[in-house]
């Protein structure tokens, strides 16, 4: 039927019924509509498509001492997925983690200045067993450890002759004596007071090379020794409680630790010691 035979209100119905169509293949005929914008999820937590949220981890992780606080500047900061971090995140080395626990060993023990470390002017300074003692190879002046009073320095059982005691003044560990023996040439006298980071002696490259560690404050005798903890036979044979507890002391100030033998301490230390 021609459009000419319709009555008027039908005509403007079909009218106004193509007008529509138009507009609305104007505005999404053909043509696609950009995506709204991916929401990152951030403010909530989770992702667009109904997740479980993310699980975040720390970018920078920094161990602070007893009582520091974080720089001013410091802020938290936090991976997501989207920055592939998670993926890639690789736990800490062995040289990481003993760096931070030589930190935190820092912050514990030398809080108060009393200790400085030994061995810092050493040459060429190379950490060697832990026995007795702490061993180390290298030449150089060694300085006291703290303020304190020498008791010894000749050990005719030590290879070169040399044994020198000092009985600490200071610090957490006054009272308490401590030995550098071996491959060294005293600077001080039985009887003689002596400053923290005082020249005490010159170690040598010889063929021992010196070892330090807690001394029973009597003669030449290691206090190792005197709680019978050293070896049979070669009586640094193994690592002994005394051994590791002055490497402790040691790393606290700064100087590299010794290298223990073995998995086994043997020996227990009395309370007053680390």
């Amino acid at each position: 039927m021609s459009m000419a035979y319709l009555p008027r209100f039908v005509k403007v119905l079909v009218a106004s019924i193509a007008l529509a169509v138009a507009l609305l293949f104007a505005g999404c005929g053909g043509t696609q509509k950009p995506a709204p914008a991916r929401s990152s999820g951030a403010a909530t937590g989770r992702s667009n498509d109904g997740d479980a949220p993310l699980k975040p981890h720390p970018r920078v992780v920094v161990a602070l001492g007893p009582g520091q606080a974080p720089p001013p500047t410091a802020e938290t900061v936090y991976a997501t997925a989207t920055d592939g971090e998670g993926e890639n995140f690789q736990p800490p080395s062995d040289a990481q983690v003993k760096a931070e626990l030589a930190q935190l060993h820092t912050a514990k023990l030398a809080g108060s200045s009393a200790y400085v470390d030994p061995l810092s002017h050493i040459s060429g300074l190379m950490p060697e067993r832990i026995d007795m003692g702490v061993d180390y190879a290298g030449a150089g002046p060694v300085l006291a450890l703290g303020d304190g009073t020498v008791f010894n320095t000749r050990g005719a059982g030590w290879p070169g002759g040399t044994f020198i005691g000092i009985t600490l003044a200071n610090g957490p560990y006054a009272g308490l004596s401590y030995f550098v023996a071996e491959d060294v040439k005293p600077a001080v006298k039985v009887g003689e007071r002596v400053r923290a980071g005082q020249e005490i002696g010159v170690m040598y490259r010889g063929a021992a090379g010196i070892e330090t560690g807690w001394a029973a404050g009597r003669g030449d005798e290691p206090l190792a020794a005197a709680l019978g903890q050293q070896a049979h036979g070669d009586p640094g044979g193994w690592t002994s409680a005394a051994g590791l507890s002055f490497d402790r002391v040691l790393v606290s100030t700064g100087t590299p630790s010794g290298i223990p033998q073995g998995t086994t301490v043997h020996g227990k230390m009395p309370a007053q010691y680390p």
